[in-house]
């Protein structure tokens, strides 16, 4: 009688697990699937997503396919299919900065280092220095720009500059070199700075080296006298007691670079020197240097009420 009551516990004990087990592989199977579909889901929506920024791309609308693929990689930060399709596509439109920052974006999310850091050197290999040139006479001071224009996906874009070494010498003549870095884009910039005589500061307009003091012009009616046009606005001046203002010395200012139409001028301040003699400081400033990337400055006169001018 015990002997089959035995039996009987262990029959059920046995049904009992068995029943249980099923039941928790059930679960394990349903709990497994579920993660499967989400998991399909997302892989599903960021193909979408991705998709969606390529049509951007292909229609010219950069900032919209940036977001797009910007918001695919942030949904799935391993994925490494992902960045590699991004940069494939940019790299066939030769927009290869974009290229670079999704690949350095994988690298930020640690995904394959080696092989993306490969890659990024692969199209960093692509990039253009940006050369910049500029202009000034010797001993005069030079500021190295702070932003220069570089080409950026093919267009032109303002963007900031360090360079290596900030300390420019114009004591000597000839052509020095200076290295930037254009930190945002990884990008390096040079600028060729050629120092040159003042006695070269000719009218730019004509590239000739000739200064505005020795040209003379021939005036027949009054007996053949020759005088020159900073003479001619002063006895001018001086017949019509014309008051001596702002507008006047940029006049004088002008007449004396035969008005180059590539310079520009601008009034520091009003002083007076230690006769009492009242004059403008001017800065002089070309347009020609300034697209170039440098100050433009060509140099810093004084003007006098006679018309007389001190460089």
């Amino acid at each position: 009688m015990k002997r089959k009551a035995m039996i009987s516990l262990l029959l059920i004990l046995i049904v009992m697990l068995s029943v249980s087990g099923c039941g928790k592989k059930q679960k394990r199977t349903v709990l497994t699937n579920d993660v499967k579909k989400q998991e399909d889901m997302k892989e599903n929506k960021v193909k979408k997503i991705i998709k969606d920024g390529i049509k951007f791309l292909n229609a010219g609308k950069y900032d919209d396919a940036k977001s797009s693929f910007e918001k695919a990689v942030s949904m799935d930060k391993a994925n490494k299919a992902s960045y590699i399709e991004i940069k494939n596509k940019y790299m066939e439109k030769n927009r290869v900065d974009d290229a670079y920052y999704f690949i350095k974006l994988a690298i930020s999310n640690k995904v394959d280092i080696k092989n993306m850091k490969d890659l990024l050197n692969t199209i960093k290999s692509k990039f253009e220095v940006t050369k910049v040139y500029a202009k000034v006479y010797q001993d005069n001071e030079y500021n190295l720009p702070s932003k220069i224009k570089a080409k950026i996906n093919n267009k032109d874009k303002e963007v900031a500059v360090s360079w290596d070494n900030n300390n420019v010498d114009t004591s000597s003549l000839g052509t020095k070199k200076y290295i930037g870095r254009i930190e945002q884009y990884d990008r390096t910039a040079e600028l060729n700075l050629t120092v040159i005589k003042k006695s070269e500061k000719a009218s730019f307009k004509n590239n000739k080296v000739n200064s505005n003091k020795d040209k003379v012009l021939q005036n027949s009616k009054n007996n053949n006298k020759v005088v020159s046009n900073k003479d001619k606005v002063l006895e001018h001046d001086k017949n019509n007691k014309v008051e001596f203002s702002r507008d006047k010395a940029l006049e004088y200012a002008k007449n004396y670079y035969d008005n180059n139409e590539d310079l520009t001028y601008s009034i520091i301040q009003e002083v007076e020197n230690q006769n009492g003699e009242k004059c403008y400081e001017i800065v002089v400033k070309s347009k020609t240097f300034i697209k170039q990337g440098g100050t433009g400055t060509v140099g810093v006169i004084k003007v006098f009420e006679d018309g007389k001018i001190v460089e």
